[in-house]
């Protein structure tokens, strides 16, 4: 909705053509419209005010997108608590440890895991050559 009334501000102190601000000239002298001037300096106002409202949407439109992820670890309690719409868990240490990364042992022997390839044949200049 911000963003919505934001970009309608924004976009008609750009589309509204300004008023010219000198009507006539006399010698040195010119004649100014103070309605004119005014009216140019609402359409900047709603510039600045259109660009400000849309930010402000924006940001709280990122806000609400990243929200969920940053508070997305909940607890999965079997009470049913509908007053509340999140829950959060704070591990204790017996859970941090079993979710640590595994780390291979360095004794261990790293086992290839292609299949091995077996003798093929390709077809030269010369005629059929066994590949090593």
């Amino acid at each position: 909705m911000l963003l919505m009334s934001g970009s309608i501000v924004l976009l008609a102190g750009y589309v509204m053509p300004r008023r010219q601000v000198i009507i006539g000239q006399q010698e040195e002298l010119e004649f100014i419209d103070r309605s004119a001037v005014n009216f140019n300096k609402n359409l900047d106002s709603c510039k600045i005010f259109g660009l400000g409202i849309f930010a402000i949407g924006g940001a709280l439109l990122a806000a609400a997108l990243l929200l969920p992820t940053l508070i997305g670890v909940s607890c999965f309690d079997y009470d049913n608590d509908e007053s509340t719409p999140f829950k959060v868990c704070i591990a204790s240490e017996e859970e941090q440890l079993l979710n640590k990364r595994i780390i291979i042992p360095a004794t261990e022997e790293v086992k290839n895991v292609q299949p091995r390839r077996e003798e093929e044949a390709v077809m030269t200049g010369t005629g059929l050559t066994k590949l090593r």
